[in-house]
């Protein structure tokens, strides 16, 4: 009898070792872990905390701004960039759709309102001849002019420098409330699912 409890007493014994060992270890791994995020994350932090203090805009514009030849020394000290898949023309960044993108109206103003911008408004020939260069003639894109049922009259979703430029286009029918281009500038109605293109004004550096 004596022999079986001190046969129990050491299995009990042994597992309580077991547990402690295991124990141990888990609390060792752990005590590294955080040892090595506190040591590596502070490196990283001074890494990039010496990468911001050494980068300038000096530096972007080296890296990304490109140099127009025979410029201007008001030209020289400035530049102008877009995102990614934007075409930069004068102040404004450009988005054009592609064929197999289409959306309605409204759904095509929604998506350029997400990406920060608002459908195209015209401001001058120069931006339509450098449209008609950019987006085939075949290209069905809604712009941003609309009929506003409640003023009555034709309007664009931005007007900060719209007025002095009037733009030309067919009404086709009293019903199409929305402005197409394509070959020419049509009345369209709004609900159709057609490309489009966004507008947005060039980051500054």
């Amino acid at each position: 009898m004596q022999h079986i409890e001190k046969k129990q007493s050491n299995v009990l014994i042994v597992t309580i070792i077991v547990f402690l060992l295991i124990l141990i270890i888990i609390l060792s791994c752990t005590v590294g872990v955080l040892a090595y995020q506190m040591h590596f994350g502070n490196g990283t932090n001074t890494l990039n905390t010496q990468f911001m203090e050494n980068f300038s805009v000096h530096d972007v514009r080296d890296e990304l701004c490109i140099s127009v030849p025979n410029a201007t020394s008001e030209q020289k000290n400035e530049c102008k960039l877009c995102p990614a898949d934007w075409k930069l023309f004068q102040e404004n960044c450009y988005f054009i759709s592609t064929n197999n993108q289409i959306k309605s109206w409204k759904e095509s103003q929604d998506f350029c309102i997400q990406m920060n911008s608002h459908l195209l408004v015209l401001e001058n020939q120069e931006q339509m001849n450098f449209l008609d260069q950019m987006v085939s003639k075949e290209a069905n894109c809604w712009i941003g002019l609309y009929f506003d049922t409640n003023k009555r009259n034709w309007t664009w979703v931005t007007c900060e420098s719209c007025k002095a430029f009037q733009l030309n286009f067919k009404i086709t029918s009293e019903e199409n409330h929305c402005v197409l281009r394509s070959a020419s500038y049509n009345s369209e109605i709004c609900k159709s699912l057609n490309s489009w293109i966004c507008q947005r004004k060039a980051i500054r550096l």
